[in-house]
């Protein structure tokens, strides 16, 4: 997987996700303002765990960015079904 400072990660998936139980332990800006907690684009959240030592990244609800280094807590929920088993979207 990538190393502290890599980008360009390679896609794995898309994941369902609990907001009671989250798949990564630490959400980018989670106690700072609105403006700086949501609007992460891909390349923004992966540099930004990256940089922190984090192996793994995932985007969420406008652009929420959490990292974490263990890729068995994001397979943990399942895979979201693109086709139409869960509402919302990747």
């Amino acid at each position: 997987g990538p190393t502290p400072g890599t980008h360009h990660s390679p896609y794995l998936g898309c994941y369902v996700d609990k907001s009671n139980r989250r798949a990564f332990p630490f959400e980018l800006h989670s106690n700072k303002s609105r403006a700086k907690r949501f609007g992460h684009g891909a390349l923004d959240c992966e540099r930004e765990c990256t940089d922190r030592g984090y192996r793994y990244f995932g985007r969420e609800f406008r652009g929420q960015c959490f990292c974490g280094n263990v890729l068995e807590r994001i397979e943990r929920h399942g895979l979201f079904n693109v086709d139409g088993g869960t509402t919302g979207g990747c």
